[in-house]
């Protein structure tokens, strides 16, 4: 057995990660979806497309579940971005008339000014650590001056 632990001897159980901050944002996003369905009143009143509604909230609910529960850093970036298209379609069907159409516009600027930059630090940090599993006692220290900063 090897002093240095490869990423199989942690807390890991099929390429998923379990911890207690995993854990309860994950029971906290059940909660909030869970809410969300009961709140649904007013859409079921107006018949404006209940059961899309509902598709959409599972399916967001399901995709930030896996990005809680993945092991390595690119994948919570594809599912925690890919939680960003049920949230617009949600926002610009069943939002208010006057803000959704901002809000809309605020997701796609976030996707552009801060995914973007987030998704080369990732590749980034895939070239000096040559893998991107999110257990810290894998992770060097960036070398550079201005990665170490932020």
């Amino acid at each position: 057995m090897s002093l240095v632990p490869s990423y199989r001897d942690g807390p890991y159980l099929f390429n998923v990660f379990f911890d207690q901050l995993g854990v309860s944002i994950i029971v906290l996003t059940y909660l909030i979806s869970g809410l969300i369905v009961m709140a649904r009143k007013k859409v079921l009143r107006e018949k404006h497309k209940p059961g899309y509604l509902l598709l959409l909230i599972l399916l967001l609910s399901y995709i930030l579940v896996e990005a809680y529960l993945v092991s390595d850093l690119f994948r919570f970036y594809i599912f925690f971005e890919a939680s960003l298209i049920p949230t617009f379609i949600i926002i610009l069907s069943w939002g208010v008339q006057p803000e959704r159409l901002q809000a809309g516009t605020y997701i796609l600027i976030y996707m552009v000014t801060s995914s973007l930059p987030l998704l080369f630090f990732i590749l980034y940090m895939y070239l000096e650590n040559k893998h991107l599993v999110m257990y810290l006692p894998f992770w060097n220290a960036p070398s550079s001056g201005v990665v170490g900063i932020w």
